[in-house]
């Protein structure tokens, strides 16, 4: 699995995160929206190649999306703005997730059979 350093994140993201395991390759990231609204609360390890996303939405979780088999996690420019690109090896499927973290949090994630 290919990802980029605890800096790259910081960086990207502007916070630390909130918790690291480095026996797991384990890194969980929180963000919220401008407005305080929206908080997007991501992870991945690098042992388990899994990558996990949870929404939330006044304080409610409104939607949580997980896989392994990640393949790799880039920092930098989505359609929407600066955030995060992940792709997975799946048998048989193009799987690809982007987080936007700038200028809004967005998700997108799909899975197409090929």
């Amino acid at each position: 699995m290919k990802f980029p350093s605890e800096l790259e994140f910081m960086e990207c993201f502007c916070a630390e995160p909130v918790e690291l395991d480095g026996s797991m390759g384990f890194c969980r990231f929180v963000k919220a929206s401008p407005d305080g609204c929206v908080e997007m609360d991501f992870s991945f390890s690098a042992i388990s190649h899994s990558f996990h996303v949870r929404l939330k939405s006044a304080g409610l979780e409104v939607a949580c999306v997980s896989s392994e088999n990640v393949s790799q996690i880039e920092i930098g420019r989505t359609q929407r703005g600066q955030g995060i690109h992940v792709l997975f090896d799946l048998q048989g499927c193009k799987s690809e997730a982007e987080l936007t973290v700038e200028p809004t949090l967005h998700l997108s994630w799909w899975s197409i059979q090929i």
